[in-house]
C-alpha cells in the first residue's frame, strides 16, 4: 500500500517533469481535511511548487492567508502571493488582487486599481473579474456597461451574472429580450429548477 509520503514524492517527481496538477490536486485534498497535519502537508506541497514558479500554488497560499483555518489572518501576505501569481499571468490571482483593492483589505480602497486588475483578468476570460466589472458598472448606474460584462460572464456559464441580468430586466434598467435570457439560461450547465422557473416568469 502506498504511503502518503511516497505519494507526495512521486507527485513531486511528476511536477518536476512538467505535471504539477497531481500535486495541486493532492494539496487541495489535504486542505479540505482541515486538520493541522493535513494543512502542513498542503503548505509543504505549495512551497515546493512555488520553487518551480507555479502560479496556482502561489494563489492558493494567498487564499490560505485569508482563512484562519490555515494561518493567522494576514492580508499583506495574501496580497504578496496573489501579486506574485498575477505577475506570472494567473488571471484568478489578478482578479483577487482587484478584490483586495476594491474592498480595501489592506486598509485603503482603490477602485481605480481594482478596475484595472479586473479588466486585465477579464481579458483572459476570468468570469469573476467580468462579474465584478458588471457590479461596478451597475453601482455607477452605467447599465449598458453592466449588461456587457454580465452578458459575457453568463455566456461562460456564470449563474450569478445571469441573476443580475434578470434583476436588470425586471427593474426596467435595460431591455433584454426574453428569448435572449432563455438562450442564456439554457447555456448554464448547473442551473437548478428554481432558476428555470424564474426565467419562464420573466
Amino acid at each position: 500500500m502506498m504511503t502518503e509520503e511516497l505519494k507526495i514524492l512521486i507527485y513531486k517527481v511528476l511536477a518536476l517533469t512538467g505535471k504539477p496538477e497531481y500535486l495541486l490536486d493532492l494539496a487541495r485534498e489535504y486542505r479540505e481535511q482541515e486538520t493541522t497535519i493535513s494543512c502542513e502537508k498542503a503548505v509543504e506541497i505549495y512551497r515546493f511548487l512555488v520553487g518551480l514558479n507555479n502560479a496556482s500554488a502561489m494563489n492558493s497560499l494567498g487564499y490560505m492567508h485569508l482563512d484562519e483555518k490555515y494561518f493567522p489572518y494576514n492580508p499583506k501576505t495574501a496580497f504578496f502571493w496573489f501579486s506574485r501569481a498575477a505577475m506570472l499571468g494567473d488571471d484568478t490571482a489578478l482578479s483577487n488582487v482587484g478584490v483586495m483593492y476594491y474592498e480595501g483589505t489592506l486598509g485603503k480602497v482603490n477602485k481605480k486599481k481594482a478596475e484595472e486588475c479586473y479588466k486585465k483578468a477579464a481579458g483572459s476570460s476570468n468570469i469573476a473579474a467580468m462579474f465584478n466589472l458588471g457590479v461596478i458598472c451597475l453601482d455607477n448606474k452605467n447599465y449598458e456597461c453592466a449588461y456587457y460584462w454580465f452578458l459575457k460572464a453568463t455566456e461562460l456559464g456564470d449563474y450569478n451574472s445571469y441573476l443580475n441580468l434578470v434583476y436588470m430586466k425586471t427593474h426596467n434598467l435595460i431591455d433584454i429580450p426574453k428569448t435572449r435570457l432563455q438562450e442564456l439560461v439554457d447555456n448554464i450547465e448547473q442551473i437548478n429548477e428554481e432558476s428555470k422557473t424564474l426565467s419562464r416568469k420573466i
